[in-house]
């Protein structure tokens, strides 16, 4: 509830919810073992949305361990609007 509060605040059109990755630098402050997976990724996200209903997941990348919350309508950016044909594109290419 807080995290929707803040991204509604922000009057937000798109929210990328992404996981912690063990590279880098973050090796030597975390674990490995706390590095959500996708399905928490994903879960927490939706949790999320509950409080923002005009942004449906509108995409996920499991590779990646990220989803993204975006705003259907009144976005500032038409081409992104839900339904749009770029949300038909393979996010791997063809």
């Amino acid at each position: 509830e807080w995290y929707a509060a803040m991204f509604d605040r922000a009057d937000a059109d798109f929210v990328e919810m992404k996981a912690f990755m063990h590279v880098g630098n973050s090796r030597d402050r975390l674990d490995r073992d706390v590095m959500p997976d996708h399905e928490a990724v994903v879960g927490f996200t939706e949790a999320v949305g509950e409080y923002l209903p005009t942004h449906p997941v509108l995409r996920d990348v499991e590779a990646s361990r990220v989803a993204l919350l975006a705003r259907e309508e009144d976005t500032w950016v038409p081409k992104l609007k839900g339904g749009s044909e770029f949300w038909e594109a393979n996010p791997y290419g063809s």
